[in-house]
């Protein structure tokens, strides 16, 4: 497919590739940096037609040229390891041996985000036939390794319409299957919408044979979740495209290497976490991995609320168009601050920053910014987000954070976020007062954290 286009083939794997070809670091890094500007040239013309698109025709317009009508698969990795690096290895294990997968069971991997796989099929029976193979690989997988390398995951799946841009999707789909494999399912269990699997025949899928399937509801965000828990097992053939990637599976995690200095922190994390089988020295591999990716900072994480009322009533191009105004709005703050945004998730943003004053007086401008925004729109219109901050030591590997808090903004924004508030880790509130930070406007006292104490938490 033409280069730069979001295509079945993950550009992982052709970094992956140019590493075993013996390619030196800066081509790989080229090659990244070419894939990331192209695909920000995509999403920056998306974000621009979704801004304009405020009549019927141009609403319409944008459907057709980026909606498709499928199935979203979601798989959560259950972390079990307590140190940092040996986690990093087993995401990106996750990684190697389910993107493979899902390729050649005719799936798209539309984007990882830590210790989840976000996918995408053109049918339900794809999808549902997807992730049971992936269960069959992680079995063969787990069957194949020690008890403290195994795997465990849960998957979430919702059929329907998507908006597809590089890189992410947009959508009830997306939204109900992150909420069936995240928040619902339990280790090792597939859960499938009832709304998708209602008049479904799963008999019609070449080589399953349903074991049980248990119906549920569940409640999340004050929304009740009808879904099915589904048993089932897939039979294997040789003619199957995936068969060879089964057969050896526990091979797609091994890292293959002349150099040590070749490597980048995916196939680090693996060889410290297995130093005796690749006879490095732990120690120098953890070092290496700490010089060239770990990093004190600060957090941020924000969270829009409203999706379902809004999406319900003005459907999805509306609240893609919120999400575009809240980046245009936060975007100029974080950079004039000294953060770097590392990434979009849905419409959440995520950036870092040198130090937590930066970051909190970001925040705090974040928030007026988006309250003089609200006071000229109407109630449909306005813009609702949480903000949490946390410093730590992780690890940034492109786009994305690691490490034993990595995750902490992101808990402090979704599980006990409140709206237009931040909220504020220990590690933030006592160098906020060690430095005696202030707000926005740059007065001199910690007493100014008691006058914005409105927003803080």
């Amino acid at each position: 497919s033409t280069w730069g286009e979001y295509s079945r083939f993950r550009f992982d794997s052709l970094v992956s590739m140019l590493g075993w070809l013996g390619r030196s670091p800066s081509t790989i890094r080229k090659a990244r940096e070419l894939d990331e500007s192209t695909r920000a040239i995509q999403i920056e013309r998306f974000s621009v037609r979704v801004s304009i698109a405020t009549t019927p025709a141009l609403k319409q317009s944008l459907v057709q040229d980026y909606e498709k009508h499928g199935a979203v698969l979601i798989g959560k990795l259950h972390l079990q390891h307590d140190d940092a690096l040996n986690r990093i290895s087993e995401i990106f294990r996750m990684y190697r041996v389910l993107d493979p997968v899902i390729e050649a069971t005719s799936g798209m991997v539309v984007k990882h985000s830590t210790n989840r796989i976000f996918c995408f099929f053109e049918t339900l029976s794809l999808a549902i036939r997807s992730a049971l193979v992936c269960i069959e690989s992680i079995n063969r997988y787990n069957r194949a390794v020690p008890e403290n390398k195994k795997l465990t995951l849960s998957f979430g799946i919702h059929s329907g319409n998507v908006l597809m841009i590089p890189g992410d999707m947009y959508g009830d789909p997306m939204n109900v299957a992150s909420k069936l494999a995240e928040d619902i399912a339990e280790k090792n269990e597939f859960l499938v919408s009832k709304e998708s699997i209602s008049d479904f025949d799963l008999s019609s899928i070449p080589g399953v044979t349903v074991t049980s399937q248990e119906s549920r509801t569940a409640s999340i965000s004050g929304v009740e979740l009808e879904h099915v828990a589904l048993n089932a097992n897939i039979t294997i053939a040789k003619s199957d495209p995936w068969y060879r990637l089964l057969k050896n599976v526990e091979n797609l995690c091994h890292v293959k290497f002349s150099s040590i200095y070749s490597l980048d922190l995916p196939e680090l994390a693996i060889v410290y976490e297995d130093a005796n089988r690749y006879r490095v020295n732990r120690t120098y591999v953890h070092d290496r991995i700490e010089n060239d990716f770990g990093a004190s900072v600060t957090i941020l994480g924000t969270d829009m609320s409203g999706f379902t009322r809004l999406v319900k009533k003005h459907g999805i191009i509306h609240f893609l168009r919120m999400i575009i105004i809240q980046r245009a709005l936060l975007r100029p703050i974080i950079d004039r601050n000294g953060g770097k945004i590392l990434g979009y998730e849905g419409d959440n943003i995520i950036a870092t920053f040198p130090t937590p004053e930066q970051a909190f007086k970001s925040s705090v401008e974040s928030i007026h910014s988006v309250s003089q925004y609200n006071a000229d729109v109407g109630e449909d219109d306005h813009i609702i987000i949480k903000i949490g901050l946390h410093h730590a030591r992780v690890f940034i590997h492109h786009n994305e954070v690691f490490g034993d808090e990595a995750d902490y903004g992101e808990w402090l924004v979704e599980e006990v976020g409140e709206s237009m508030k931040i909220m504020i880790s220990d590690t933030v509130k006592n160098a906020l007062e060690h430095n005696h930070v202030n707000d926005a406007k740059g007065e001199t006292d910690t007493a100014q954290l008691r006058e914005d104490s409105a927003i803080i938490k």
